[in-house]
């Protein structure tokens, strides 16, 4: 299952005595279990959950609103009278219309999610065909679907047309159908991994250059803006990378599978 916990620091240092549980959600399977969790520029909680896992959506979640798996998650931390959360009061859907937790749907596994302002970006893993990264507005008003298992990439999954409505509630809600501003094909790579938008002041011509990466093709990839502009592959075989992440100074980081570290650094 998949646990979201509150930790408080004592003397700089996490106190695992001091653990506060948000969330305990079911998973079916041991696959898709969560791919990070990131305060948003709102100063929310956003949690991105995949759809349960197995394969080609086996359980039915990613077009659920009313389940917690395949969705992108939003609360506040703070404890509202019996919930150890609360739920905000913009979020886009009511209890009629799905989870009132829910911000977004159709996601089969978001390997790493990212803010820049108020920016999402949403790197998500293709099942056999296509791996995509989407970039939307932060805004809670409107409930975005990435599609899963409708489309995987901008493509539709297990025909040949199909349904790109992005489907309406019980409720009468509408949801945004969102396709990617990037996509790769098998067997380019095979999973993607999300990464950061690059503020380093040592690399300036980089600046806003989202980065990504790929666990099998081993290769940095990135483009600028939520267009896609300027696509470019920056680095190439490092390995299985599974992560990145941002240093004191503002360098990027990137993460193995392996245990390596490597830092993204100017040309000399």
């Amino acid at each position: 299952d998949t646990v979201v916990s509150e930790f408080r620091r004592v003397n700089g240092v996490m106190d695992p005595g001091t653990e506060r549980q948000l969330l305990e959600i079911r998973q079916p399977a041991a696959n898709h279990n969560g791919g990070n969790l990131e305060f948003g520029p709102d100063g929310m909680l956003y949690i991105g959950m995949g759809d349960g896992g197995a394969s080609n959506d086996r359980f039915g979640n990613g077009q659920d609103p009313f389940t917690r798996l395949g969705s992108m998650l939003r609360l506040d931390p703070t404890p509202s009278g019996d919930l150890p959360y609360t739920v905000p009061a913009d979020n886009p859907l009511s209890p009629d219309d799905g989870d009132p937790l829910t911000y977004a749907i159709g996601l089969r596994n978001p390997w790493r999610f990212t803010f820049d302002g108020d920016v999402l970006y949403v790197a998500d893993v293709g099942q056999g065909q296509w791996e995509e990264v989407s970039v939307v507005p932060v805004d809670p008003s409107v409930a975005d679907n990435f599609g899963w298992p409708v489309l995987e990439g901008s493509h539709c999954f297990t025909t040949s047309n199909c349904d790109r409505s992005a489907g309406i509630t019980p409720d009468g809600f509408q949801f945004d159908m969102i396709e990617p501003v990037v996509e790769y094909p098998h067997p380019d790579g095979c999973s993607v991994t999300g990464g950061v938008v690059m503020r380093d002041p040592a690399i300036p011509e980089l600046d806003g250059f989202y980065v990504y990466g790929d666990y099998c093709g081993g290769f940095v990839r990135g483009f600028f803006g939520p267009n896609g502009d300027g696509q470019a592959e920056i680095l190439t075989g490092l390995g299985n990378i599974s992560s990145f992440g941002v240093d004191a100074d503002g360098s990027v980081v990137v993460v193995t599978l392996g245990g390596s570290i490597w830092r993204i650094v100017p040309v000399r």
